[in-house]
């Protein structure tokens, strides 16, 4: 249950595609897109003060096969795909993605000696299992397809070394990225350590905001 604060800060979508269908500036929307990540919108020309909408990245709790040191039955998560689709739908069902500017984070993967190095899920580069570099390799992959399939105006994606750089968080941790969104967007819900997923989520869709070239044509035409 999220606190009374973070309720009171929060936009429901439905809220939040209230106020967007009032207004006709583009909808910057970006994707943090690992298993703690999120997906955060905005719809003003600059973020200050603005109302956005935030929503932790839908996934689910699966046991797995194998068992850990101590005997106990694995665990992991999933994305949930149907809430995915479920959120993107509310956005063509209010007729707003032809306004929309959508960016999501691109991941670097390596395999090496049958294991993987990656740079997504928390931000830097560590030893992972085939398995959880399939996992990142969807969760940064789904989005662009979606994306396009959806008809929206622009697509884009951005490696975290570049959106980092472009907003000084180069090297830095994730309590800076937190700190940094929380100057950008005083009204976001970024309260907890665990929220660095939210922050980077909006970071993404405001460094689309920054880079965008409004004399681009639409993506279809």
């Amino acid at each position: 249950m999220p606190r009374k604060a973070e309720r009171n800060l929060q936009l429901s979508l439905d809220e939040f595609l209230e106020k967007a269908v009032c207004s006709s500036s583009f909808i910057f929307l970006g994707v943090d897109p690992g298993s703690r990540g999120a997906i955060a919108a905005f719809c003003q020309t600059t973020p200050e003060n603005t109302p956005v909408f935030i929503a932790d990245m839908p996934v689910a709790s699966v046991t797995k096969n194998r068992k850990t040191k101590s005997g106990k039955k694995a665990k992991g998560t999933v994305f949930c795909y149907k809430e995915i689709a479920e959120l993107l739908r509310k956005f063509e069902d209010a007729d707003l993605c032809s306004r929309i500017i959508a960016a999501s984070e691109t991941g670097q993967i390596q395999v090496k000696h049958g294991y993987t190095k990656y740079g997504l899920e928390r931000g830097k580069a560590g030893s992972a299992s085939p398995y959880n570099a399939m996992q990142v390799g969807l969760g940064a992959g789904i989005w662009p397809p979606l994306f396009y399939y959806m008809k929206v105006y622009y697509v884009t994606t951005v490696h975290p070394a570049v959106w980092k750089r472009f907003f000084g968080l180069s090297g830095k941790d994730k309590k800076a990225s937190i700190e940094t969104a929380k100057k950008l967007f005083p009204s976001a819900p970024l309260f907890l350590a665990k929220h660095d997923g939210r922050a980077e989520a909006l970071l993404i869709a405001e460094y689309a905001r920054r880079t965008f070239n409004t004399e681009k044509t639409h993506e279809y035409d």
